[in-house]
């Protein structure tokens, strides 16, 4: 809603009244034809828009990316606790540019990948600089193995 609503209210007040401006304010109203909605109903079908358009844009992408830009696009909604907002705000511009940006020869559809008696680990992150793998197997030692960067983006260990 932010600036944009705040600068139409500001525009609107002058042409209604504080009864109408008050009514408006009461209903969410953005403006006198569009109503702030939030909740799951319509953030599902925003984002299944979004991801689209990131299709659109790059059909290569798998789910697994499809998420990690979703969430690393997103910005963070101010005065809102992280246990309340998740990965952020979507941001759709940001997500479909990120999505043009993605272009992995050798990512696995989920992790871990398990064959055999070996186990590969992946992760997608443009951030990380290493990356190990902890786990109850080797009692959550501090020495657990060192994911390689094989693509930019891209860690895996095997």
């Amino acid at each position: 809603m932010g600036i944009l609503s705040f600068k139409w209210r500001r525009s609107i007040s002058a042409f209604c009244s504080a009864e109408i401006e008050s009514r408006l304010h009461q209903n969410k109203l953005v403006t006198p034809f569009y109503q702030h909605v939030d909740g799951t109903s319509f953030a599902a079908p925003i984002t299944a828009s979004v991801v689209a358009c990131m299709l659109e844009a790059n059909p290569k992408l798998i789910p697994m990316l499809i998420r990690d830009v979703l969430k690393k696009s997103a910005h963070p909604v101010p005065n809102v606790p992280v246990d309340r907002q998740g990965a952020g705000a979507l941001d759709a511009g940001r997500a479909v540019a990120a999505a043009l940006q993605e272009d992995h020869s050798r990512v696995p559809s989920r992790t871990p990948v398990v064959i055999d008696d070996r186990i590969t680990f992946s992760l997608h992150d443009h951030e990380a600089r290493a990356v190990q793998v902890f786990g109850s197997w080797n009692e959550w030692s501090d020495s657990g193995p060192s994911l390689d960067l094989i693509e930019s983006g891209l860690w895996q260990v095997t």
